[in-house]
């Protein structure tokens, strides 16, 4: 697969992951959210797999982006929100 075809893919994946998310940030009920995602992961064969690489490549763009915000690195970030959830 040539370079021009990955770099493609790896946009279109990152594409459906801010559709999603920008469907997660104005639904109060995350219920378009979810269907959308659910449309997402079904629409091709590989669907899941696209949509987990798309959300990868997105997360890491916002470390990036936090990172530079913020001053702190990306595993702070990480380990802040680890601790979130634990």
């Amino acid at each position: 697969m040539a370079v021009d075809q990955n770099e493609n893919r790896v946009r279109d994946n990152v594409r459906r992951a801010i559709e999603v998310m920008t469907a997660w940030t104005v639904d109060p009920d995350k219920q378009f959210t979810w269907s959308r995602f659910v449309q997402n992961v079904t629409e091709e064969p590989d669907g899941a797999i696209q949509m987990l690489m798309g959300f990868v490549t997105l997360g890491g763009e916002l470390l990036v982006g936090l990172e530079k915000a913020t001053g702190n690195t990306a595993p702070w970030h990480l380990q802040q929100i680890a601790a979130k959830y634990a």
